[in-house]
Order: C-alpha cells, then sequence, then structure tokens
C-alpha cells in the first residue's frame, strides 16, 4: 500500500488567524475610543455582534478553507452497480443535534452526537487500522486499481486526506480533510426534524475537469485538524485558531479550539460500537468540549458560522442544516465501514 503523495493547497491556514488577529486589534482600538468618551458603549453594543462579525470576516480570505480545481480527485473508484448504496439516518440508534439558530448551545454554533448501530464484521483493530492509514493508498476491490482510501471510505464526497507526518498516526498528527459533504443530497429547512435526503444509491462525486460551475458554490469542508487522543478505543482531533482577541499573546487563552471531532468505540458480539461527536463553536481556554459564554463568544461563533458556510448555494447561512449534514455524514462515512473495511482489512499490508 503506497502513500499518497499529493498535498492539499490548503497552505495559507494560519494567515486566516493572522489576518484576524490585525482586524480585531483595529476594532479593540475603535471599542477603546468609544468607551473613553461614553463610559459605557462598545463596538458590539453600538453596531451589533451580526454586523461586527461581518466586518471581521470581510476582511478575512477564507482561501484557507476554499477548494479549487486542484483539490478535485483526478479519478474515483467506481460506484457498484446501481450508484454506491449507503447509511441513511436508520442505520442509527440515536442521532442528536443541538444548534445556536435554536437556542440550544450555551456559546457554541453546534453540536453532534449520533451513536451507530452495531458495524457488523468491523472491530476494533480494524477501527485503529483505518485511521493510521487513511492517507495511504489501498485498492478498490471492485475494479482492482489503487485509489486513496479515503476515496473508499466516501465514494462520492471525499476529495482528498493528509496526514502529517505521514509515517506515524499519533498524538500530535495534523489531519487535513478535504470534502463536499451531501453531494447530491437536499434539504428540507420546513421540516421539523430539519432533515437532509439523500438519493438511496448515488453515482461518483466530483472530479478534475468537471465545470467550475457544477461544484464551486456547494458547501464544503477544509480543515487542519491536529489528533490529541488516539488508543484502541478512540480518536479526537481539534482545530485551533490563535488570536489577540481571545486573550493575552503569549497565553493558553490565546490560542483556542474552535472544533473538535471524537470518535469511540468497542467491539461487541453484534459488530463495533461507535459514537461521534462533534462541536464547533468557541470554546473556552483549555477546553476541548466546553462553550466559551464570555462576551466574546457571540462575535467569533458568528465569524465562525460565516467561514464555514461561507457562500454556500445549497446551505445559505444555515448552521442548523449543517449541523444535520454533518450527523448525515459521519452515517454515511462509518456506518458504510461493514461494507468495505473488513475485506480490506483481513487483506492489508500496510500495519
Amino acid at each position: 500500500m503506497a502513500v499518497a503523495g499529493r498535498r492539499c493547497c490548503g497552505c495559507c491556514h494560519r494567515m486566516a488567524g493572522l489576518l484576524l488577529a490585525v482586524s480585531v486589534l483595529l476594532l479593540a482600538g475603535a471599542q477603546l475610543a468609544e468607551s473613553s468618551c461614553s463610559g459605557t458603549t462598545t463596538t458590539a453594543s453600538l453596531i451589533g455582534d451580526a454586523e461586527l462579525a461581518v466586518k471581521i470576516g470581510q476582511m478575512l480570505p477564507g482561501a484557507h478553507r476554499r477548494i479549487s480545481a486542484a483539490d478535485l480527485p483526478a479519478a474515483r473508484p467506481p460506484p457498484p452497480a446501481g450508484g454506491w448504496a449507503m447509511c441513511d439516518w436508520d442505520c442509527a440508534s440515536s442521532v442528536e443535534v443541538k444548534s445556536s439558530e435554536r437556542g440550544e448551545t450555551r456559546g457554541g454554533a453546534f453540536t453532534v452526537d449520533v451513536t451507530f448501530k452495531p458495524l457488523k464484521g468491523v472491530t476494533a483493530d480494524a477501527m485503529v487500522w483505518l485511521l493510521r492509514n487513511l492517507h495511504r493508498d489501498a485498492v478498490s476491490p471492485l475494479d482492482g486499481r489503487s485509489y486513496p482510501m479515503y476515496l473508499l471510505f466516501h465514494g462520492v464526497d471525499h476529495l482528498h486526506h493528509e496526514a502529517t507526518p505521514a509515517d506515524d498516526v499519533r498524538v500530535g498528527t495534523v489531519f487535513t480533510w478535504c470534502e463536499m459533504p451531501l453531494t447530491g443530497c437536499t434539504y428540507n429547512r420546513s421540516s421539523a426534524a430539519e432533515p437532509w435526503t439523500c438519493p438511496r444509491e448515488r453515482g461518483r462525486g466530483f472530479v478534475a475537469g468537471d465545470p467550475a460551475s457544477a461544484w464551486a458554490n456547494r458547501f464544503h469542508t477544509r480543515v487542519n485538524m491536529t489528533v490529541t487522543r488516539f488508543d484502541r478505543g478512540s480518536i479526537e482531533f481539534v482545530s485551533r485558531e490563535t488570536n489577540p482577541f481571545f486573550g493575552p499573546p503569549g497565553t493558553d487563552a490565546a490560542t483556542r479550539v474552535v472544533a473538535t471531532t471524537r470518535h469511540t468505540w468497542s467491539d461487541s458480539p453484534d459488530g463495533l460500537r461507535l459514537r461521534s461527536q462533534q462541536w464547533v463553536g468557541l470554546m473556552a481556554p483549555g477546553s476541548n468540549t466546553e462553550f466559551d459564554t464570555s462576551p466574546i463568544a457571540p462575535v467569533t461563533n458568528l465569524i465562525i458560522k460565516n467561514e464555514y458556510l461561507d457562500a454556500a448555494a445549497n446551505l445559505p447561512k444555515n448552521i442548523t442544516a449543517a449541523a444535520y449534514g454533518g450527523a448525515l455524514h459521519f452515517l454515511q462515512e462509518y456506518g458504510s465501514l461493514s461494507t468495505w473495511l473488513p475485506d480490506l482489512y483481513a487483506g492489508r499490508t500496510q500495519g
């Protein structure tokens, strides 16, 4: 199994934090000037959290999370006859979504908590192996050709994935996730449960050569996340941002987690028992999962929302839809492991 050599072109990830720092310092200066005159007025109270977030967000290029034609895979594993049959909501034993739009999170943008029905044939050892090697190539059982394993993991939504360093995934490894969740799916906000609906059998996802008009304005994610925990029964990885808006430079408060993903699993006679959780929003200093509730949180979370959703035509500024989309994407990825991972793990050549 060869290591995939293609690199994500999101190298300007850290620039966004720097530009945000500059913009916040300018706004902080304006705030100090205002408060010196009135003793009570602040920038946020004068123009409102939403408008302040937009003003800050307009100073950010957003390039660290946008995709380009270079991010699309050259080829994808061919789908089975009739298309990819992926797990849906019925593959979960429970799904809990909380969003700031509905007043359900205290300080954060959204949380997702999915408990899967047992994954038959999948073991804890296979799960660890998958996460250690997901950035490598693997042979598709459908045509005998080699593809990035990440494209086997989700043949429609995934674009590419990296691990740095690539030789050994461990605490401190940086994962790069590039994907276009729920390609070809639709969202119904008028529903009480706000569900996404996907074709039960889906065709291929986008590839290099597809016109930009077909994919450029769709919801997508590109994010660098650092592994903070990895053992035989769990993995956790976080996205961090450093900014003087969060706290004094050089202190722990200045660097905050803004997104956390955690998967926990265990063996059972019925198959692997898996739980997937995600927290998105500004976290309290030193925490990966406890949201900040200080006065800086509302503005920061609006920036996160604006940057996270960008200009997605199929998800216009709807963080609740994004949260439900994340839950369904988890189900499609991990809930479908039984269909391909046991055979790939049994024939593994990479430890």
